[in-house]
């Protein structure tokens, strides 16, 4: 048990687990600043989220608006070109022309949140999220093809069956001496 014990030990201290430790780590963080874009974009959305509808209501036959009022992240992903630019003019444009009837107040929010998600925020978002997920599927693909959560976890289970062979074995020698 002792040497289980040890080489769990040097498994643990070992360079190889700390660097797998990091890695897991920044795979931990990265993802977390993935729900983080996620969030923030799904929050400008939800902003507009009336207008957009409204705007699809007009405009049955714009797809990529109805995209973007499903399922706003996963059309981002796929919008390489940013038609999402485009789409927030012409929602916009609606606004402004009363197409889209909204109160006031309700209505000016919406503007200054569509004025505020311009190109270069989109690209931003975009470049980020691409990034972020190049990073994610690094750090999945190091950790998945690490050998070490393998050893330990073997380790470990021959440390528990050993320990449990020597518990059994107290119990069958008390047995003993009782019976003695």
């Amino acid at each position: 048990i002792e040497e289980v014990g040890r080489k769990i030990d040097d498994l643990k201290n070992s360079s190889e687990f700390v660097a797998y430790e990091k890695d897991k780590s920044e795979k931990e963080q990265t993802e977390t600043l993935l729900r983080e874009e996620e969030k923030k974009l799904l929050a400008f959305f939800s902003e507009i989220e009336s207008a957009l509808k409204k705007y699809c209501n007009l405009n049955q036959e714009d797809r990529l608006a109805k995209d973007y009022l499903a399922s706003p992240i996963n059309t981002l992903k796929k919008d390489h070109s940013l038609d999402v630019v485009l789409l927030m003019d012409k929602v916009k444009k609606s606004i402004v022309s009363d197409q889209i009837e909204m109160k006031d107040k309700k209505r000016d929010k919406t503007l200054r949140e569509i004025e505020k998600m311009d190109k270069f925020y989109f690209e931003s978002f975009s470049n980020n999220f691409i990034e972020l997920n190049s990073k994610l599927n690094s750090k999945n693909s190091i950790l998945y093809s690490s050998d070490l959560t393998r050893k330990l976890e073997q380790l470990n289970k021959r440390k528990n069956a050993l320990e449990s062979e020597k518990e059994q074995a107290q119990i069958s020698k008390a047995k003993v001496e009782r019976d003695l």
